[in-house]
C-alpha cells in the first residue's frame, strides 16, 4: 500500500530506525515503513540502535521489545538519558500482546505499542500520529525560543532606554542652600514620566515634573523632547523664571494634534533662593 498524496507530507523526507533481532520481521517492517514514504535504516539489536542514534538523527524509532544484548526497555532507558533523543517518538513492537508489557513501555517513555504481525493501516496511523506530535512539539519549541529571544531583545532595549533616560536626569544636589535627591526605578514598560531641575539664574532654580499620557515609545519620545526643551531653555516666548509663561509656551509648542494625540501634564516651579519663595504652576 502506498501513501495517499495528501497524507505523504507528514512522513515525507523522514528517516526511521527499525531495531529487531529477527531478520524476517526486520525486513517486513522496514518494507512497510518504506512504502509509507519514510527512509529506513535497520539494526539487529539494542546496542546497534544506540550506536546509530549517536551517528544520525532519526525522526522515529520502531523498537522490538525482546532482543539479545540489550532489550527494548533498556534502549528506552538510555534514550531518555540523552536530551537530544528524548523528543524522538519510539514505537515498541512485540510478538506478545500483553497489557503489562505495553504499560511498562509507555511508562518508560514509548510513544506507542504495536504487536506482530503489524497491520499496515494501523502502522501508518501510528506513524503519522507520532510524527505529527513530534512536528507540533518542534513548532512549539521554535515558538518558545522565538519568544525568549524576543523577550531578551526587549529587555536589552528597555535597559538601553533606561540608560538614556538616566542620562537625561540631573545629578543630585547634596550641598548648598537647596538639596535634591532622587531614585530612578525603570518600569517594565516604556512610559512618559520624567522630571528635571536646573539653575535658570544664579538666584532661580527651576524644578519640573512631567507625565505623558499612555505608555510606549511615543510617550517616551514626547517626554524626552519636553525635558530637553526645558533643560536647554529653548522655548520661544518663555520666561523660565515665570511658570505661567513656560506652560503657555509649551502649550503652543506641543500641540496635541502634532503629537499623535498624546498630551502631558506638567508641574513647573521656580524657587527664588534669596527670598526662599516658590512660584509654581501646573497644567495639562
Amino acid at each position: 500500500m502506498s501513501p495517499r498524496s495528501g497524507e505523504q507530507t507528514v512522513m515525507s523526507q523522514g528517516v526511521a530506525l527499525v531495531a529487531d533481532d529477527n531478520g524476517v520481521v526486520r525486513y517486513m517492517v522496514s518494507q512497510q515503513v518504506a512504502r509509507l514514504g519514510l527512509k529506513v535504516v535497520t539494526v539487529n539489536n539494542g546496542l546497534e540502535a544506540l550506536a546509530r542514534l549517536s551517528e544520525q538523527v532519526f525522526d522515529v524509532l520502531l523498537l522490538d521489545v525482546m532482543m539479545p544484548e540489550m532489550d527494548g526497555l533498556g534502549v528506552l532507558a538510555e534514550i531518555r538519558k540523552h536530551s537530544e533523543w528524548r523528543e524522538m517518538p519510539v514505537i515498541m513492537i512485540s510478538g506478545v500482546e500483553e497489557v503489562k508489557t505495553a504499560a511498562r513501555c509507555i511508562e518508560a517513555g514509548a510513544e506507542d505499542y504495536l504487536t506482530k504481525p503489524i497491520d499496515t493501516i494501523l502502522l501508518e496511523a501510528r506513524l503519522k500520529a507520532s510524527l505529527e506530535r513530534r512536528r507540533l512539539r518542534e513548532v512549539e519549541r521554535r515558538y518558545y525560543r522565538a519568544m525568549l529571544e524576543s523577550q531578551q531583545a526587549l529587555r536589552s532595549e528597555m535597559e538601553a532606554a533606561a540608560g538614556y533616560v538616566r542620562s537625561l536626569l540631573p545629578a543630585p544636589i547634596r550641598s548648598g542652600p537647596v538639596e535634591i535627591d532622587w531614585r530612578f526605578i525603570p518600569s517594565e514598560q516604556m512610559g512618559g514620566d520624567a522630571f528635571g531641575y536646573h539653575q535658570v539664574t544664579p538666584d532661580h532654580l527651576a524644578v519640573y515634573l512631567l507625565d505623558v499620557c499612555g505608555h510606549g515609545f511615543g510617550a517616551t519620545l514626547l517626554a524626552t523632547s519636553v525635558i530637553n526643551v526645558l533643560r536647554s531653555q529653548t522655548l520661544v516666548g518663555a520666561d523660565f523664571t515665570s511658570p505661567p509663561t513656560v506652560l503657555a509656551a509649551l502649550n503652543d509648542a506641543f500641540l496635541m494634534e502634532r503629537q499623535g494625540g498624546n498630551y502631558f501634564t506638567l508641574w513647573y516651579g521656580v524657587y527664588h533662593l534669596p527670598t526662599r519663595t516658590l512660584h509654581y504652576a501646573s497644567s495639562a
